[in-house]
């Protein structure tokens, strides 16, 4: 076997889409993302009026209700993934197995967060794609997905991203996954407190 650059960039790429196949497959994933739906659709069902006028479905209206009804949950599950897949060998006692694979430790490591930023990603096109529905179920079919893409899902991206490894770092330094995720429960109460 052969193990320059294009196997190692062939390794990286197979681990990657190993680690987000996992996290889109877990029933954790299915269940926030369904909370986390339920919610902008709770949020968009008083939308018919805006302070005692009638409102149309405009996009950065909807942007304005997501940022509101759907950005905790990426936050939420930036913090749970980051242990779920810094963890996962060890909880299933594999990490003899992983570690004995002829791959070098940094792929293991640097998929982690880049798995999370692209299940986050996903997560918050399909709040895009529920406010699109909203959109043209009420007749407006100017829907702008520029603007989706600029003033939601890449500033949400990248806020929750940093969020991902942050929480990545702390699983890396606790001794157990409830541990870190206890650090980020910490850091999240500080941040709320702290404004």
């Amino acid at each position: 076997p052969h193990f320059d650059a294009a196997t190692r960039r062939v390794q990286y790429l197979l681990r990657l889409r190993f680690e987000v196949t996992q996290v889109l497959r877990s029933p954790a994933y299915v269940v926030l993302l369904l909370l986390g739906i339920m919610n902008v659709i709770g949020s968009l069902v008083d939308l018919d009026e805006m302070y005692g006028t009638p409102a149309w479905p405009v996009t950065r209206v909807l942007i304005q209700h997501f940022m509101g009804a759907f950005t905790l949950i990426p936050f939420i599950m930036a913090a749970f993934y980051a242990g779920e897949v810094v963890w996962r060998e060890q909880d299933r006692k594999m990490q003899d197995l992983v570690g004995a694979a002829p791959l070098p430790g940094w792929i293991f490591v640097l998929t982690k967060v880049p798995a999370i930023a692209i299940v986050l990603f996903t997560t918050l096109l399909a709040a895009v794609l529920v406010g699109i529905v909203f959109q043209l179920a009420h007749g407006y079919t100017h829907l702008e997905l520029g603007h989706y893409l600029m003033w939601f899902v890449v500033p949400v991206t990248v806020a929750t991203l940093l969020t991902a490894i942050l929480a990545v770092f702390f699983q890396v330094l606790a001794p157990q996954k409830f541990v870190g995720w206890g650090l980020m429960f910490l850091y999240m109460v500080l941040r709320i407190i702290g404004g």
